[in-house]
């Protein structure tokens, strides 16, 4: 089975899930492995007085989540599903990038990017300086892809 065609992807909404399929069908053969819904640090204990199984708990729920972290030949990718790119998407991004290296298994290069429906000129501008990945897929119209990463010759854009 295609990545693209599985029913769910752990930790997305539906509108997540549309979204990032639109990526896979571009991309899904250029990557070796999709993980979802990444638990990245420690998150928080609530301290002895609390069970072990709740604090366990308490540790799970608090932890910071990548949507998809995914491999591909060299890299390891910190990607994050978002309709509209906001700061909030930005520190994310750029907070899994700092913690994902001590809290996942990456191989070779840590690429940071950002699968969306909209980017407002501002954002995109800080997403350039933060060297972060972003593919748009707006409601209508043809995708637009970073020039560094086009998909393979042959894939149908629409």
């Amino acid at each position: 089975m295609l990545e693209s065609d599985k029913p769910w992807y752990e930790g997305m909404n539906d509108e997540a899930a549309s979204l990032w399929r639109k990526f896979l069908r571009l991309y899904q053969t250029d990557f070796e492995s999709f993980s979802y819904n990444v638990r990245i640090g420690q998150g928080l204990d609530p301290g002895p007085s609390a069970s072990d199984a709740t604090r366990a708990q308490w540790k799970a729920l608090t932890s910071k989540r990548a949507d998809v972290v995914a491999t591909r030949a060299g890299q390891t990718w910190a990607i994050e599903v978002e309709p509209r790119v906001t700061a909030r998407t930005v520190g994310q991004v750029v907070t899994y990038r700092h913690l994902l290296p001590d809290h996942w298994p990456v191989l070779g290069t840590l690429v940071s990017a950002i699968v969306c429906e909209r980017c407002g000129y501002d954002m995109g501008q800080v997403l350039i300086k933060q060297n972060i990945l972003w593919f748009k897929f707006p409601p209508a119209g043809a995708p637009s892809l970073p020039g560094t990463f086009l998909p393979s010759a042959g894939v149908p854009l629409a």
